[in-house]
């Protein structure tokens, strides 16, 4: 269900885009939150066997796992690859570029980041194992299910 409700749409829109002539880099967050022995056992267990949920990327993306106690060594460096990347790519336009880093410092051990296209599928794994993967969504039964959420929705008032 969280794929056709997030993933899905956010790769049609990578596809539509990148079809208009846009560059698209697309990535999908893996890192499973470590709730366990944070003093709250019912919490634990729901994060626990849900994995990364849509927005668990928000903390990592501007550092503030120390806020929602989840800071560690292995959420640190991560965290701080995922600042890397946005930075890469505000400045270069492209999220694996080092080209914005000072002289010296390492890359973030973000790796290759090639574009996101039609043909390839390629998407960044951040958290869990790393690297790429390709991701196909597209099915009979997600594309039934949108066309009949299109029907309802012009079939409405609002």
């Amino acid at each position: 269900m969280g794929d056709m409700i997030v993933v899905e749409p956010a790769m049609r829109f990578a596809k539509l885009h990148q079809a208009a002539g846009g560059q698209v880099f697309t990535y999908v967050f893996e890192a499973k939150l470590e709730w366990e022995g944070r003093g709250d056992d019912e919490i634990s267990a729901v994060y626990g066997r849900m994995g990364a949920t849509h927005g668990a990327d928000v903390p990592y993306l501007y550092g503030t796992l120390d806020v929602i106690g989840l800071e560690n060594q292995s959420t640190k460096k991560l965290s701080s690859q995922m600042q890397g990347m946005l930075c890469g790519f505000a400045y270069c336009g492209a999220p694996g570029s080092v080209g914005w880093m000072p002289r010296g410092m390492a890359d973030y051990g973000i790796g290759a980041w090639p574009a996101y296209t039609v043909a390839t599928r390629k998407t960044k794994v951040l958290g869990g194992g790393g690297g790429m993967k390709r991701l196909l969504l597209e099915s009979p039964q997600i594309e039934a299910t949108w066309e009949d959420i299109r029907a309802l929705k012009s079939a409405s008032k609002y």
